[in-house]
């Protein structure tokens, strides 16, 4: 297709395509001539991955320069690529005078935790919030949040596995793990909701 035909298709606007190219986000189509270029599915999925990254918080072209390069990178392992990419995702809030709350946290775990990474700062911030407000997150609190977050991870990341092509399974974990965030908190706001008008979050109600 031509790139109009992609603008078309993705409902983004050309000039704006046009700018995913020269911010190194959307990969080349393949030249037909001089002038005109061929896309394909391919062209299809970045665009719509772009503009679905780029609208959430802390997104901004040059951390998803870094993503794509992480998912386009096939001359190293997948497990390798994501495990590079997590670090790089945008964190919701960070504090790094927070940071040893949250080693702590994790050492109460089981768990090492690179005091550099967006993460660390990120649970840090979150367990001196809970402090603040009186409600400090304790070792058994944190113990159950822990197996059952974990079980969701294991669950999503069974994907990772089952794709096979590594690059489609890299963008589906650094794009899932974005996307994912904001559904997960969504509907644990849903269940409280619920509980809170008396009714259970079972199919049938009780």
């Amino acid at each position: 297709m031509k790139i109009s035909e992609l603008a078309t298709a993705t409902g983004v606007p050309l000039a704006t395509i046009k700018l995913y190219q020269r911010e190194g986000l959307l990969m080349p189509g393949d030249a037909v001539t001089r002038t005109r270029s061929d896309y394909g599915p391919q062209h299809v999925e970045r665009v719509t991955t772009i503009r679905t990254l780029a609208a959430l918080p802390g997104y901004t072209y040059q951390v998803l320069r870094e993503l794509f390069g992480l998912i386009d990178d096939s001359s190293r392992p997948a497990s390798e690529r994501i495990g590079a990419a997590v670090p790089k995702l945008p964190a919701a809030s960070t504090a790094s005078e927070s940071i040893p709350l949250a080693l702590a946290a994790a050492r109460s775990l089981g768990l090492e935790l690179d005091e550099e990474s967006a993460v660390a700062g990120q649970f840090g911030a979150a367990l001196k919030s809970a402090e603040a407000v009186g409600i400090p997150c304790s070792d058994e609190r944190l113990a159950f949040y822990w197996n059952h977050i974990r079980a969701i991870a294991e669950f999503e990341l069974a994907g990772v596995a089952e794709a096979a092509d590594p690059n489609a399974a890299v963008q589906y974990a650094i794009t899932g793990t974005a996307v994912y965030e904001h559904l997960i908190l969504s509907m644990r706001r849903l269940a409280h909701q619920q509980l809170f008008e008396g009714a259970d979050s079972g199919p049938d109600g009780h």
